[in-house]
């Protein structure tokens, strides 16, 4: 059977490499919102200019060894033109310089003395007594090796758990939180987000309705998922949520009302059909 959800996972995968500037790095969380975007990367050479590191996978040496000696792959502006502009000139050195005897000594550790983390503009302390893990040293070395040359994001699925306390230097886009780690945020865009992170409207509302696919979700009149499918709807509706608080905030109440439709559309709830009836008044 062929039903609305069918080219989901592929969508998903489609709509998170596109979330990500040219030769960016992706943090994300298990399978769901891994394997799917290698699938594209690998099978149908979509976006393979994008590091996606799973956070799980980054505490083993071989996936650890695998980022380090992969080679760096081309950024082809005729599958993401409106990052084109973005593009530099040159493609960036690779992405991680690990030794193999730094790689062997990794472990989970405690911290045994506070560390502090300065990198660009910003700072923070991990305290003594920490726990750190080798995916944690990952995800520091690299920012610090990558943050002049790529993008880099944390997917929407790996958590705030994920963000290494980087949390002040987010801001959301669509599905994935960038880091800025260089120049300050402008507030000229921004908004409050759902996911307490600053939402980038302008880029949100681009990815979420001009660039991102669906599968057939939205022609269908109401949706009944298996729980895989209801995830990846639930994953897709966070823009829209954003994008409907932001509008809402703005005094915009029909660009409220579409978004917070189409959320509740990909992922109905009690709560949000109170809203949208509320704002519908």
């Amino acid at each position: 059977a062929h039903g609305p959800d069918a080219m989901l996972p592929h969508d998903f995968a489609y709509d998170l490499l596109q979330s990500i500037g040219p030769y960016g790095i992706v943090f994300t969380n298990g399978d769901n919102d891994t394997f799917p975007l290698w699938y594209l990367q690998e099978t149908e050479g979509i976006r393979q200019d994008v590091s996606v590191v799973n956070l799980s996978l980054a505490n083993t040496d071989w996936f650890i060894r695998q980022m380090r000696d992969n080679p760096v792959r081309a950024f082809v502006p005729e599958q993401a033109p409106w990052l084109a502009h973005l593009a530099p000139r040159a493609p960036p050195p690779p992405l991680l310089s690990f030794t193999d005897r730094e790689i062997a000594s990794l472990g989970a550790q405690l911290l045994d003395q506070d560390y502090t983390f300065r990198l660009g503009r910003m700072e923070h302390t991990y305290k003594k007594g920490m726990p750190f893990y080798p995916k944690d040293v990952v995800v520091l070395r690299l920012i610090q090796e990558n943050y002049r040359w790529r993008p880099i994001y944390f997917s929407t699925t790996a958590g705030s758990d994920s963000w290494m306390g980087l949390d002040d230097y987010l801001t959301q886009e669509a599905m994935v939180f960038r880091l800025h780690p260089v120049t300050a945020l402008d507030r000229a865009g921004l908004e409050d987000g759902f996911l307490g992170t600053p939402l980038d409207v302008p880029r949100t509302d681009t990815l979420a309705w001009s660039i991102y696919r669906y599968a057939d979700l939205f022609r269908a009149d109401s949706l009944r998922l298996e729980p895989a499918g209801a995830g990846i709807a639930s994953n897709l509706s966070v823009p829209f949520l954003s994008l409907g608080q932001a509008y809402s905030m703005r005094g915009d109440r029909e660009r409220s009302l579409r978004n917070f439709r189409a959320a509740y559309h990909l992922s109905p709830s009690p709560e949000l059909k109170a809203m949208i009836d509320s704002l519908a008044r």
